[in-house]
């Protein structure tokens, strides 16, 4: 369990079909979201999914309040929900253009808030927490994630820390990106 006050793992929207893991799940561990509790089936990555209710194969998954793909097979309560049970819905078109049919959630302000928060917990320790927010949501598989992952790879020898104009600035960069 991550804390007395703080959840193992966050479900964004309430008609979300998963929650995001907020540190490493052991199989058979409880986990702690706000309203309700399930446990682990399978070793969870922070940052990667989490079924919270049971999905039936070819149903569609939410997140953000939004289908990110559908469930390629059954998938139980607790179990990690990634690209061996999910598949994107996306099609093969090269000319795909975003177009939801009504205006997409604004994630800004929650990556926002959760900047502030950390940036608040991590002061002193830190030099700053930023929000990076993105318009295309996290369904992303295929070309469309190697993409992803090429622009957020370090460039190779890249410093973490660096100064600019007299102040530092600190770089973190994830290597497995989970979107």
């Amino acid at each position: 369990m991550a804390g007395p006050l703080l959840p193992d793992a966050l479900r964004v929207h309430p008609q979300d079909d998963v929650l995001v893991a907020l540190r490493d799940l052991q199989a058979g561990e409880i986990v702690r979201f706000p309203g309700a509790e399930i446990i682990a089936r399978a070793p969870i990555p922070r940052g990667h999914k989490i079924a919270v209710t049971a999905i039936a194969a070819g149903t569609l998954v939410r997140k953000y309040g939004w289908p990110i793909g559908r469930a390629t097979r059954d998938i139980a309560q607790g179990e990690h929900v990634h690209t061996h049970n999910l598949a994107t819905t996306l099609t093969g078109h090269t000319d795909y253009t975003h177009a939801p049919p009504m205006a997409a959630p604004d994630s800004g302000p929650t990556a926002r808030r959760i900047a502030d928060v950390a940036g608040e917990r991590l002061r002193g320790k830190v030099d700053g927490v930023y929000a990076l927010t993105q318009p295309l949501g996290c369904s992303q598989l295929g070309d469309d994630l190697a993409h992803t992952r090429r622009l957020l790879a370090p460039p190779p020898h890249a410093p973490t820390c660096a100064e600019r104009n007299g102040e530092r600035e600190l770089a973190i960069w994830k290597t497995g990106v989970t979107l």
